[in-house]
């Protein structure tokens, strides 16, 4: 009946319902994790049942209103339009960092190559092999961010000296970066960037096309989730995370925050473990992880010796964790055959280094991870339903550190040393409501399909994105032609060691501005005493840095 109606109501715009039978849902393989016959026929069941009940409160709405009245719920599967272009597009996913951020780009761009459309990955050299494997093209960008993120690993989180440190030794990759982006999109009709990558907007602007942002950390204004980079030891409430994502957007973004509130953005994140946020606007979306099938757990021949030690410890009804902090972090050297990098104590039979394993191979013989925290990692072992324990080093890990252990489904650990360690394995491999919650998890990640999700939602919001840039470059039209003809505004030109001692001052003042902030609020709550009247607390007259009014106004 809703069909029928709402053909009738379309019916002059060409509509037409997709056919949404449960067999698609065999179209999926799913890594780490086996998907016996049973978990289908529950998975067609459990659609089934929500599907009578909507067709129930639709009959009962009807019968109160003496109308037929057809409903249009957004996740209704009687509502699903085809949305799919006509056309197909040049696509260009820029991205920066390091294999884990590489990664789901290249599943979208497998997906969105089954679409029809052809794909371009914009990122460093060291990946085109890889990106090249799938028959996806690739253009280089310059710069290769190992030694940013040792950097990152070496201060641990965002501060002061970090950002000091980073500006002075990175400013010229960062040029390069952006020239060598400004080129790579050349010929491009939709573009697709990490926001780590900085300059997508204002290359999309440029060249008049749509631009959609794409990340696996909260990057959005929220009261929900601190933002991924200044992720507080304890939960400090909504305005506390509300104030680093300005805080981040005025040290990165400054001067363009204002507009890319609005872009369309891709969280390429599992809600289950990133549940969108009430005040997350129509925009923004969290579509799931977008997993890359490579196959490796069918061509990989795992070592007998690795096979042995598996089978042991099932005889023994041991309990197999895996651990592996991931190459960024530096200590997967030490395990090599060097002289030089011999280990200190000997390893006992109990472990075993494996080396590189797939993991869509490993987590389904395990029973428990520890790792770093990184996102692809993160959503490996919880797909996958382990119990995991998260030692974060730096940016998103302590993001994903949090996380896991809000949804309960394993810990966080703060430091890493042989008790803390003991105890969270001990932890994660018995506590039954850990155990059970990993599992529930798994099922839910199960029934995701990230890049599917992330295909439809490109498409719902193309058009949303061409409009703004249009209007936002015949704003600037406009403002210039009406600077031009008042002639009070005079378009200004910095030096490049002038602009770079403004942006420097300005960062550095957003830092001690907020930091300051943080502070007074700090001192209030404990003292419930005026700020005004705690001297210690009070803008002191010489400063390193310059301290703006109407930066102070804005905070």
């Amino acid at each position: 009946m809703i069909l029928q109606q709402l053909e009738t109501f379309h019916q002059d715009e060409g509509w037409a319902p997709l056919d949404h039978r449960p067999e698609s849902l065999h179209e999926f393989e799913f890594r780490g994790a086996d998907v016996t016959n049973n978990e289908v026929n529950d998975s067609v069941a459990s659609s089934k049942i929500q599907n009578a009940r909507i067709k129930l409160f639709e009959d009962k709405l009807n019968a109160a209103a003496g109308i037929d009245i057809p409903l249009i719920l957004e996740d209704s599967p009687f509502f699903k339009t085809e949305i799919k272009p006509s056309t197909s597009y040049n696509l260009t996913l820029l991205t920066i960092g390091s294999r884990g951020d590489v990664q789901p780009y290249i599943a979208l761009a497998k997906g969105l190559k089954a679409e029809g459309h052809n794909v371009t990955i914009a990122t460093h050299k060291e990946f085109e092999p890889w990106i090249s494997k799938y028959n996806i093209q690739f253009k280089e960008i310059a710069g290769n961010p190992a030694e940013l993120m040792h950097l990152m690993v070496e201060h641990g989180s965002m501060s002061v000296a970090f950002l000091k440190e980073a500006s002075s030794k990175f400013r010229s990759w960062i040029n390069e970066l952006l020239a060598s982006s400004w080129e790579a999109c050349q010929g491009t009709d939709i573009l697709i960037e990490s926001p780590s990558a900085m300059g997508g907007v204002h290359i999309a602007e440029a060249l008049g096309i749509p631009y959609m942002r794409a990340f696996t950390m909260p990057w959005t204004r929220t009261r929900a989730y601190p933002h991924a980079f200044i992720v507080p030891d304890q939960k400090k409430g909504g305005s506390y995370n509300y104030l680093t994502h300005v805080m981040f957007e005025n040290v990165f973004w400054k001067g363009i925050s204002g507009q890319q509130t609005k872009i369309p953005f891709l969280y390429n994140v599992s809600p289950t473990i990133f549940p969108p946020s009430v005040d997350f606007p129509d925009w923004v979306k969290v579509t799931g992880y977008w997993f890359l099938d490579e196959g490796a757990a069918k061509d990989y021949d795992p070592p007998k010796d690795l096979l042995e030690f598996i089978d042991s410890a099932y005889r023994d009804q041991k309990k197999i964790v895996y651990i592996g902090f991931g190459s960024i972090v530096g200590w997967s050297d030490r395990l090599s055959n060097d002289e030089k990098d011999k280990v200190e104590v000997e390893l006992p039979p109990e472990i075993y280094d494996s080396g590189a394993v797939p993991h869509d191979w490993l987590f389904k013989r395990i029973d428990a991870c520890v790792h770093h925290g990184g996102s692809g990692t993160t959503g490996a072992s919880l797909r996958s339903g382990l119990p995991t324990v998260i030692k974060p080093f730096f940016g998103d890990q302590f993001f994903y550190a949090s996380r896991v252990e809000e949804v309960g489904v394993g810990i966080a650990l703060k430091k890493l040393n042989a008790k803390s360690l003991s105890k969270a394995l001990k932890t994660v491999t018995t506590d039954l409501k850990i155990v059970e919650k990993a599992k529930k998890t798994s099922e839910r990640m199960r029934n995701e399909n990230g890049v599917a999700t992330a295909i439809e939602a490109i498409y719902s919001e193309l058009e949303y994105a061409r409009t703004l840039i249009t209007v936002k470059q015949q704003h600037n039209e406009q403002s210039r032609a009406n600077a031009l003809k008042s002639g009070t505004q005079t378009p200004v030109v910095y030096e490049d060691d002038e602009y770079e001692s403004v942006e420097e001052e300005s960062t550095m003042t957003t830092i001690w501005v907020v930091s300051l902030i943080m502070k007074k609020k700090l001192a209030m709550k404990a003292t419930k005493r005026p700020l005004h009247r705690r001297k210690t607390l009070q803008i002191p007259l010489k400063t390193p840095y310059k301290v703006p009014i109407a930066m102070m106004k804005k905070i």
